[in-house]
């Protein structure tokens, strides 16, 4: 018999009350383990199982079949033998025999403090995962802790949150122990624990932050159906009022326009379009289009296309810079535009 170290019950306790792991789990993972390094270091004894008591005691026991003659010592076991075990053995019975562990009690021993602080480690792991998963789109904000190959590391209780370059928006900079305001684009678990891949170009962060800022879009007063982002340059947002007495841009908006700067501040001044969404898809086009005045819309319905006429001086207004605008309406609307120069009115 060997001994982990003392009275494991407190340490077992600890576990249970704090990482919500019973005892009886923790000692057979560790008997498990036991039994496993046993093997590996002594392969000629079959049927052996390990126990661990609360005291800390470890023992090892081999199940060996009642013979009248020996011819492996390490399955069998005489009759004379067994009896000295249990009076009412008989040959052909199964009897388990304590195995001496000598040498291998330190192994055994270390092997089951490392489960412990194994299974402590992971418990923990896994409750941290759990209290993300399903927070993706979630904002968290902190304090830069460092930056690594320009990406910002952000330490909060237990977890780490990681805002990759590619999640970044191209106009702004970052430096430690800046205050970064992100939102959670995937939760990632591993060997190393839980990190969070944040994420400030997502069109996630657009719609949390809009949930955030004004109320009928929290209630569900407006629905947001769509958004798509030039992270830094320019958001197209669809929306959708179920009140008729509430405008949904200008809810949105707010008294004198504070509801959307807070928001544009926040995206260090990228613009951000309010477009009402309409089932007819001429009518979505043609908003999501605005400020441009649109003369007529074409559709082609099989390929989900649509030729949009206007007047010349209204076509750099439609494309917009480097073509941001018309991208941004084709994705919003899920619509091929195509925009063109004439003269038909809508």
């Amino acid at each position: 018999m060997e001994n982990i170290g003392g009275d494991i019950l407190p340490i077992l306790e600890s576990i249970e009350n704090e990482k919500g792991l019973s005892k009886g789990t923790i000692l057979k993972l560790i008997e498990q383990s036991i039994l496993s390094a046993f093997k590996r270091h002594n392969n000629k004894f079959m049927n052996v199982r390990a126990t661990v008591g609360l005291d800390g005691a470890i023992n090892l026991f081999c199940s060996k079949t009642i013979v009248d003659k020996v011819s492996d010592s390490n399955k069998e076991i005489s009759i004379e033998d067994a009896l000295e075990i249990n009076k009412n053995a008989k040959i052909g019975e199964e009897i388990e025999t304590n195995i001496a562990i000598e040498s291998f009690g330190r192994i055994a021993a270390q092997t089951a403090k490392q489960v412990i602080i194994q299974k402590i480690r992971e418990t923990e792991r896994e409750k941290v995962y759990k209290e993300y998963k399903g927070k993706e789109g979630n904002i968290i904000s902190g304090y830069i802790s460092k930056m690594i190959n320009e990406t910002a590391i952000i330490y909060l209780d237990k977890v780490e949150a990681i805002l990759p370059y590619s999640e970044q928006i191209e106009k702004e900079s970052y430096y430690q122990g800046e205050f970064l305001k992100a939102c959670i684009l995937r939760i990632e678990d591993d060997s190393r624990g839980v990190k969070l891949i944040l994420s400030r170009k997502s069109s996630l962060f657009l719609k949390k932050l809009l949930e955030m800022e004004v109320p009928e879009v929290n209630e569900g007063i407006i629905e947001i159906k769509n958004i798509v982002r030039t992270a830094g340059e320019r958001a197209k947002v669809s929306v959708l009022s179920k009140n008729s007495n509430i405008d949904p841009v200008g809810s949105i908006v707010g008294v004198k326009g504070v509801r959307i700067k807070n928001i544009i501040d926040e995206f260090s001044g990228e613009r951000i379009d309010l477009v009402i969404y309409d089932e007819d898809p001429k009518k979505y086009i043609e908003n999501a289009l605005k400020p441009a005045n649109i003369n007529d819309i074409k559709l082609n319905l099989k390929e989900k296309s649509a030729e949009v006429f206007l007047d010349e001086k209204e076509l750099p207004i439609a494309i917009g810079k480097k073509g941001i605008n018309v991208k941004l309406a084709a994705r919003l609307t899920g619509w091929h535009i195509d925009v063109k120069t004439g003269p038909e009115k809508i």
